[in-house]
Parts: C-alpha cells; sequence; structure tokens
C-alpha cells in the first residue's frame, strides 16, 4: 500500500507506513518455507548419506578386516600339522670270502604323522608307519609290520591352560570385538555430526529469514520516508535515520546469507556430499523439534545406567582390557618352569606272506596287545630375563588400558546429567524465548500506537524492531541448541543408533524426542 497520496498529517502517515512495513503482507517465520518444487533435503537423507558415505566410518569397517586378519593369523599354532612319507629301497649284500650266494632285500615304508595344538596348550600327535619286505638267498622271505603310536603333552605349568599358545588368538579375538564395537561408536559419532550439521543449516536458513525480513522492512520504510520527505512532511534527518537503519540491516543480511553458504558446506562435509551436491544447496525440510519432546521420560540413574549399559565405545575399551590381560596371562605364565607330562600309547601288528596285503594287514592281524608309557619332563629356565621384561610390559599397557576404560566410565556418568540438564535448560530458554517473541510484537504495535499519539518518537520504533528481530534470532538459537541437546542426550545414552545385526539403524524420531 502506497500512502503519500493521500495527505494525511505527516506523524499518522509515517505511522501508516510503519504499519504496512511491519505488518503489511511480510510473512517472518523462523523455519524458511519451501517451494513445492525445490530441491530439499530431510534429516533423513543427510543421516543415510553420512553413515553409508563417511570417511571414518569406511576406515572403521576397513579396521574390523584387518583385526579379523590379526585373529586368523593368531590361530595359526592351532593348525593341523599333517606329513606323510613313502620310501622304497633294494639292498644286495654278499659274504666276502665265501662261495656262499648273495641276498637281496627289498622293502618299501609308508607312513604319516599329524600333531594338533589345543587351545588349553594340550598337543596330540599321532602316528603309523608299515614296513613291507622280502629277503631272497635260497628262498623268499616276505613280512608286513605296521606301528601306530599316539603321543599326548599336557603341560602342567608352563603353558597351562593355553596362558602362552592361546594367548595372542584370545587378545585378537577381544580387539576384533573392540574394532567391531568402536565402528558402531563411529557411526554413533557420524549421525550426531550430521545431525548437528543440520539443525545448524536449519538454523543458518532460519536466520538468513529473519534479517531479510527485517531489511525488506526497513526499505519500504526509506521509500515512504523518502516520499513524505519529498512532500515536506518529514526531516532529512528522519531519512538519514532510517538509510542508516537500511544499511545495518543489509549488512546483517549479507553476513546471514554467507552463514547459509557455509552452514550448507559444512553440512556437505559432514554427509559426505559429492562435489556436484554440494555446489547444489538444498533446502531443509524437517522442522525443528517441538518443546513438549524436550523432557527424557527416565530418571537420572536410569538413564547413567543405560549409557554405561550401551555405550559402544565403553564396551570397546572394557574389550581391550581383556585383551591385554590376556596377553598379560600369557606372560605370566612364561615365567614359570617347564613340567609337561607325556602320555603315549599304541600297538604293533605284523603278519608273514607275500602279496600287497602285507602292507595293510599288520594293522589289525598278530597284534600282541597295547602299549602305554607316561613320562613327566621337568625344565628349569634360570635365566628369564626376557620374559619378566615380557610381562612388566604387558602388565603396563593393561594397567593403561584398565584406568583409560575407568576414566571413560566416569565420563559418561558425568556427561549424561549434563545432557539431562542441557536438554531441560534448552526447553526452558526456547520457551522463554518464544514468549519474548510474543510480547515484543506487542510492544512494536504499541510503539505504533504511542507514536501516532506522539507519546514516541521514530528512533523508539526502530528500537522495539530491533528487539523483536533479536527476539527471534534468540528464538531460532533455541530451537537448535534444543535440537542439538536431545540429539546429545541420545548419544551420551547410546541410545542414538540402534543395531540389526551390523547394519546400523537410525530413526529420525530418536533425534525428535529424548525419550
Amino acid at each position: 500500500m502506497r500512502t503519500h497520496h493521500l495527505r494525511l498529517p505527516r506523524r499518522a502517515a509515517l505511522v501508516t507506513a510503519l504499519g504496512a512495513c511491519l505488518w503489511g503482507g511480510i510473512v517472518v517465520s523462523a523455519v524458511p518455507c519451501v517451494a513445492q518444487d525445490a530441491p530439499v533435503v530431510t534429516l533423513e537423507d543427510v543421516l543415510r548419506m553420512a553413515l553409508e558415505r563417511s570417511a571414518r566410518v569406511q576406515i572403521a569397517r576397513r579396521d574390523v578386516d584387518a583385526r579379523d586378519g590379526q585373529r586368523i593369523e593368531a590361530a595359526e599354532p592351532f593348525d593341523t600339522l599333517v606329513a606323510g612319507s613313502l620310501a622304497g629301497t633294494r639292498q644286495n649284500s654278499f659274504v666276502a670270502g665265501t662261495t656262499l650266494p648273495s641276498t637281496r632285500t627289498e622293502s618299501m615304508v609308508y607312513g604319516g604323522a599329524a600333531q594338533k595344538r589345543l587351545r588349553s596348550g594340550i598337543i596330540v600327535a599321532p602316528q603309523f608307519q608299515v614296513t613291507g619286505a622280502s629277503a631272497f638267498q635260497h628262498g623268499s622271505v616276505d613280512f608286513g609290520q605296521a606301528q601306530v603310536r599316539v603321543d599326548v603333552v599336557v603341560p602342567l605349568m608352563k603353558d597351562r591352560g593355553g596362558a602362552i599358545s592361546a594367548a595372542p588368538a584370545r587378545s585378537a579375538g577381544y580387539e576384533r570385538e573392540a574394532s567391531a564395537l568402536r565402528l558402531r561408536h563411529a557411526q554413533a559419532e557420524t549421525v550426531l555430526a550430521a545431525a548437528a550439521a543440520y539443525w545448524e543449516y536449519l538454523a543458518a536458513r532460519g536466520r538468513l529469514d529473519v534479517f531479510r525480513s527485517a531489511e525488506a522492512r526497513a526499505q519500504r520504510m526509506v521509500e515512504e520516508t523518502r516520499e513524505l520527505v519529498a512532500a515536506e512532511e518529514r526531516t532529512t534527518a528522519d531519512l538519514t535515520q532510517v538509510l542508516g537503519n537500511l544499511a545495518a540491516k543489509r549488512a546483517s543480511r549479507i553476513s546471514a546469507e554467507q552463514g547459509v553458504i557455509d552452514a550448507w558446506h559444512q553440512l556437505a562435509q559432514t554427509a559426505s556430499l559429492t562435489i556436484a551436491e554440494a555446489l547444489t544447496p538444498r533446502a531443509p525440510a524437517t522442522p525443528f523439534p517441538e518443546t513438549s519432546a524436550a523432557a527424557p521420560g527416565r530418571t537420572l540413574d536410569q538413564l547413567v545406567s543405560q549409557a554405561l549399559m550401551l555405550r559402544q565405545d565403553l564396551a570397546a575399551a572394557e574389550r581391550e582390557v581383556q585383551a591385554a590381560r590376556a596377553l598379560v596371562e600369557g606372560a605370566r605364565s612364561d615365567l614359570d618352569d617347564r613340567l609337561d607330562l607325556t602320555l603315549s600309547g599304541g600297538y604293533q601288528g605284523r603278519m608273514i606272506g607275500r602279496g600287497l596285503d602285507r602292507l595293510l594287514s599288520p594293522f589289525y592281524r598278530d597284534v600282541p596287545g597295547l602299549d602305554a608309557s607316561a613320562q613327566v619332563r621337568y625344565e628349569v629356565a634360570p635365566q628369564r630375563s626376557g620374559a619378566r621384561g615380557r610381562f612388566l610390559q604387558q602388565e603396563a599397557v593393561a594397567e593403561s588400558r584398565r584406568i583409560a576404560q575407568a576414566d571413560l566410565s566416569r565420563q559418561i556418568a558425568i556427561q549424561v546429567p549434563v545432557a539431562v540438564a542441557a536438554c531441560e535448560h534448552g526447553q526452558a530458554s526456547l520457551e522463554a524465548a518464544r514468549d519474548a517473541v510474543e510480547k515484543l510484537e506487542t510492544t512494536v504495535q504499541n510503539e505504533i500506537r504511542k507514536f501516532r499519539l506522539g507519546m514516541s518518537t521514530l528512533f523508539d520504533v526502530l528500537l522495539s524492531e530491533d528487539s523483536l528481530t533479536s527476539a527471534r534470532l534468540t528464538e531460532i538459537q533455541g530451537q537448535q541448541s534444543h535440537a542439538v541437546a536431545i540429539a546429545s542426550l541420545r548419544f551420551q545414552t547410546g541410545a542414538l543408533v540402534q543395531f540389526q545385526g551390523k547394519d546400523p539403524l537410525v530413526r529420525v524420531a530418536a533425534l525428535l524426542t529424548p525419550q
């Protein structure tokens, strides 16, 4: 509406202009309006892209693969070793200085052996050997013989229970579990960072919207004042004042535009967008959470207990302590003397006869009975400087990890109450900011009425409008802080990301309510 042709009194004309500028068709919103055909990005889109593309998550996933390889490598001492042999001989001999005929002996020997170290430290070693022979002199004598034996070595001191031999494999298994838990924690941190970047981008768009509206109102005020000055109904001092106000609003708007650019590129970095995607900004489509969802539904003790149970980084630290302790037990066992019990059992069989059957029948023919033996071997190692040094090193590593795990547990127990307080204060602050906006809107209307009655100045009107703009910015900041506080509380209590097998599951609703 243009007012210069109505020839109202100059104060009433300016009041009409101010009313048109402040309330005439200019929509001010903390959340930017998004056209239906404009490209948009939702919070769900951001979280999905961040989890799929994050370099940190991919590196953590590769670390899990590497730990898998280390775990497999550490199990090498428990691989079954198998060996086989086959030999054939022919030997001619004669008695020197006599006329006795020469003797020829032919033989074939084959056998096999295996060795398996169990994770309990026990070694099982079965073996067999079969000999088939023929002796020729005046006639032919053919026979076969088989020997079958199983040796079992049981460590009674050093390496008892597989403390030494199984320690690297046990430690590698715990390290692999810790790596998988670290991957989950990296995914949770990625979700938190992506959500915070999204809320910052949404807030930056909201701030720009507020500054654009303030600049538009200031621009219309300048146009109306310039017309009133031309009609000699206002002084040039009033025009100078509103021009300065417009320049200040324009500077704030330009700064807010740069803020939107910075926030978008930070979001693009966090969500690992491609270069083409980063160069095409999108409007945020997921609004800020409501304040009614700001109070967690559990007591503080329950939330702390939940955090200590669900935090993946704490679980990973516990696995790392277990991995170090496994190596400590191995190093401690290495300080002991060696005392092994060896048990052997087997039999021998033989047969007389020709043919290939003599290479098989001795396994079950003419077996006189089972042979058995037991042996105890004690070995003293007087010099144990190397073993002692390894034990001290491993014990120091284990203690360092235990201290780190305990400190992380302490930090979590402290961070949860802080996150709860942030949610509570964020809600209270946001409600206060909204109340301030509502009251300052009324204040601006009152200042216009007072200006109309000659009880206020143009400066007072502009000051009340600036206060309203500041309150709206504070409301946006409160919405952002409130949203980040909810995500942070979810993260601190381990409830931000759920897992179905290896796949992370993030519900957007989890970022809109702390319950």
